[in-house]
């Protein structure tokens, strides 16, 4: 298994987004995260990788949910833990591995431009809900199959 974080960056009615310069999901939108490294804890992942995607530190990290993602052919489970904040220090910008990032309305999200699952969990995050899912991929743009669930 391997295991990741995602931060996402929910100020007032937006949430921050930048598309992927490289790696797996590349020219997708998508919020900071990465691969926890060692000892590291998921929230100090989650803070480093901020800070190395986009020069943004979150504040008062909440985590939100546990996200499974397996991709066909592949043995590897890929386990995201996923955070938000609504604070943050610091001027978000484009990295050598984000793009320029920008503030989106939650009305407008551009679910076409991110992760087929993002639209089943981002809308539970966003209403204050936690969760845990399940998503099944052919490749990074089919989603075969997900289960998701709110969690207390």
């Amino acid at each position: 298994m391997k295991r990741f974080t995602l931060c996402v960056i929910c100020v007032k009615r937006y949430i921050l987004l930048a598309p992927k310069l490289r790696g797996m999901g590349k020219g997708k939108l998508n919020a900071p995260g990465g691969k926890v490294e060692g000892a590291e804890t998921d929230a100090k992942t989650c803070v480093r990788e901020s800070l190395e995607e986009l020069g943004i530190r979150p504040i008062s990290l909440r985590k939100r949910g546990i996200l499974k993602c397996a991709f066909v052919g592949n043995p590897k489970i890929f386990e995201i833990c996923v955070f938000s904040a609504s604070r943050y220090e610091g001027t978000p910008q484009a990295t050598e591995e984000m793009g320029k990032p920008e503030f989106v309305s939650i009305r407008n999200i551009p679910y076409g431009k991110m992760w087929p699952a993002d639209k089943y969990w981002l809308p539970l995050l966003l209403s204050g809900k936690s969760f845990e899912g399940e998503f099944q991929y052919q490749d990074e743009n089919t989603l075969i199959s997900h289960r998701i669930r709110v969690v207390n």
